[in-house]
C-alpha cells in the first residue's frame, strides 16, 4: 500500500472528501459559499466570531443548504 494511512482510517472514510480553507479574502469566502451548496456536513474552528465578521454564520449557510450540519469548535479552548 502507498498510503502511510491506517487501515481502520481508509475503511471508516471511504467516499469522503474534505477541504481545508484559509479565509483571507472574499473569493475564498465565495468559494466556501459554493462548497457549502454541495456538501453534507461543514465544520470549523476559528475564534468565536472570527466567521461572523465574514458573514459566515449556521444561519446564512443553511439558506444555502438547508440541511446542513455545522458544527463549530474552538481549536485551543
Amino acid at each position: 500500500m502507498d498510503s502511510d494511512l491506517s487501515a481502520h482510517f481508509l475503511c471508516a472514510n471511504h467516499n469522503k472528501k474534505s477541504i481545508v480553507v484559509y479565509l483571507a479574502g472574499e473569493v475564498q469566502v465565495d468559494g466556501l459559499k459554493k462548497r457549502v451548496a454541495i456538501s453534507d456536513v461543514a465544520i470549523e474552528n476559528y475564534k468565536r466570531g472570527d466567521l461572523a465578521s465574514r458573514g459566515l454564520v449556521y444561519e446564512e449557510m443553511a439558506q444555502i443548504k438547508r440541511d446542513i450540519v455545522w458544527s463549530s469548535m474552538s481549536g485551543f479552548g
